[in-house]
């Protein structure tokens, strides 16, 4: 009763929140950064650096980054969306270093994850004790930390804080009565619009597989999901996050069907993924060395445990519905988990599935089996406090938390006494020091554009009359000549050519669609693809002058920004309308 009492102080709550942050950052603290090993650092601090760049040079919303390949350009905005990252992006104009600014950006995730959470969870159980204790399960988590700070998977434990909006959607939908309540039907679809939109504009595997995971449930639960009360609530949360999120699937829609670019030629190419897949002894591996490939230390295998009180939750539950003693919503969620763990281990047939059928193919474009854990994870934390409900009754609540706090020390200082001992530490201060060339996959270059064959140069070609002969002039666009002067300014490029007679410029800009291109007179040129699919254009009776090249967004993409932008006003509004009508202590 004296903690229960305790809790009901509104400062010891929000104390016992930023302790949670902390402990989730501990390898914050720590000078420098893991740079070697971590999956995706390279290319999420290039995402931050071309947001940056852009605003630099006054342009907004931000679709082609110029940053990228020394200058070649990168529709990363286009395919993979960046709200968040603008935080980052501020603190770099504010002149904080990349790798700071970068922390920075963790511990404003870290906490909302937290914050988000313990919100939601408080909404499920109405105890705080069970809320701040859930928050602390799943914001410290093996995956989680494992995604944070060796796979530096920016998209992925973004999208994880609005995992727990989305389950608290899913509980109040299949939860409510059949009664027809518009009050609560736009507050539910709200509430789910939120989370999804959260996905949207993190990371879209994410939203893909927590789409699959949704869809299965929504048949398995078919008797509630075809009342008219639950299609009237995702009839409207669909039109909600079609609304907000138009801005960012009018442009994706656009270059995914006109662009022929490497992420379309992904599917049908049967991805083997199956040895990718967990391994039975690492749902229990607590302790193992979370780097993979440390020369004389460990194996190749990453740490992708849900941890060691998820999975102490998951024998107790299963105990408890073996002793007679677990509830119908107990019982499901382990069925669930552990049809998910299957789900991400290397005994699904994955390859089986990917070359025998399409969907198998869609499906193995998860990359790894293991993305399903941050799914089981979030199934784990909720199990954990319906275990902690039953262990209440029998007055061993107390010895369920001191287990809880216990456990997530322990392996939150082994994770980070390991990361210090193992990691190999960066310390970028300026985006010169990134490689611009790191990018992942390459999924969202042109599907002919062979990257190493740049040579940041212009290449202008002569046709002498009838002979055909054709002689080639390359000019250096770092070095300059005296026939050629370049300024680069984010989208717009200024070029200043001597093109004396009929011939063929090629410009070092991938040639992507939305580029165009003006001449001194600001008439329009017509751009064509060059060689290696770089941006050409023609000068049938030669040219001498000033040449602007620009990235414009279609109407249809304006138009999209417009209807988002008053979507997003609309769904503030009504969530502040909720929020004041519902409004309890933090």
């Amino acid at each position: 009763m004296k903690m229960k009492n305790l809790l009901e102080n509104r400062i010891v709550r929000i104390v016992i929140l930023v302790i949670i942050t902390v402990l989730a950052c501990l390898p914050l603290f720590i000078h420098g950064i893991e740079g070697h090993f971590g999956q995706d650092l390279g290319f999420h601090l290039n995402r931050i650096e071309g947001i940056v760049t852009e605003l630099k040079a006054g342009h907004f919303p931000i679709k082609m980054e110029s940053f990228w390949m020394d200058g070649y350009g990168y529709p990363v905005p286009i395919y993979y969306g960046d709200i968040l990252l603008y935080i980052p992006a501020i603190l770099r104009l504010m002149g904080i270093g990349v790798v700071t600014s970068y922390k920075c950006y963790v511990i404003l995730i870290t906490f909302a994850t937290v914050l988000i959470a313990y919100l939601c969870f408080k909404k499920i159980f109405v105890r705080y004790d069970i809320a701040l204790a859930l928050s602390l399960i799943f914001s410290s988590a093996s995956y989680r930390l494992e995604n944070v700070y060796i796979r530096a998977a920016v998209g992925e434990y973004t999208a994880m804080a609005f995992y727990p909006i989305i389950l608290l959607a899913m509980y109040l939908i299949y939860t409510s009565n059949k009664k027809i309540d518009w009050k609560e039907i736009i507050k539910n679809a709200t509430l789910l619009a939120l989370g999804v939109t959260g996905l949207v504009n993190a990371h879209i595997l994410s939203l893909e597989i927590v789409g699959i995971v949704l869809i299965i449930f929504c048949l398995i639960k078919f008797k509630k999901t075809f009342t008219g009360k639950t299609i009237l609530t995702f009839l409207l949360s669909g039109v909600e996050i079609v609304i907000v999120n138009l801005f960012f699937i009018i442009p994706f829609v656009d270059y995914f069907v006109n662009v022929d670019a490497n992420i379309n030629n992904v599917v049908g190419n049967a991805r083997t993924i199956q040895d990718s897949g967990m391994y039975l002894w690492e749902y229990v591996s607590f302790f193992k060395i979370p780097f993979s490939n440390v020369e004389g230390v460990g194996d190749a295998r990453l740490l992708v445990t849900p941890g060691i009180v998820c999975i102490l939750s998951l024998i107790s539950a299963i105990i408890l519905w073996v002793r007679k003693k677990a509830t119908k919503s107990m019982k499901a969620i382990i069925l669930s988990s552990i049809a998910l763990m299957f789900l991400s281990s290397r005994y699904f047939p994955w390859d089986f599935l990917a070359k025998n059928l399409k969907v198998g193919d869609f499906l193995a474009q998860v990359q790894f089996p293991w993305r399903y854990i941050g799914i089981v994870l979030i199934l784990l934390t909720w199990l954990a406090g319906q275990v902690i409900e039953k262990l209440d009754k029998k007055m061993l609540v107390g010895t369920a938390y001191t287990v809880i706090i216990l456990a997530t020390f322990a392996t939150n200082n082994w994770f980070t006494v390991s990361y210090k001992t193992y990691a190999e530490f960066k310390y970028f201060k300026e985006a010169e020091d990134l490689d611009t060339f790191d990018m992942g996959f390459i999924e969202y270059l042109r599907a002919d554009t062979v990257r190493e064959d740049f040579t940041n140069t212009i290449d202008v070609t002569y046709k002498d009359g009838e002979t055909g002969d054709v002689v080639t002039q390359r000019y250096d666009v770092n070095k300059g000549t005296p026939n050629h002067r370049t300024y680069r300014n984010g989208y717009e490029t200024k070029y200043e050519i001597i093109a004396p007679k009929d011939s063929n410029v090629t410009f070092p800009i991938v040639n992507y669609k939305g580029y165009k291109a003006f001449d001194k007179d600001n008439d329009s040129l017509d751009i064509e693809d060059g060689d290696n699919d770089l941006l050409s254009i023609d000068f049938d009776d030669g040219y001498e002058g000033e040449i602007y090249i620009t990235f414009e967004q279609p109407t249809i993409w304006i138009v999209a920004e417009i209807i988002s932008l008053i979507g997003i006003v609309l769904l503030i509004s009504i969530l502040i309308i909720i929020t004041k009508r519902g409004r309890k202590k933090l």
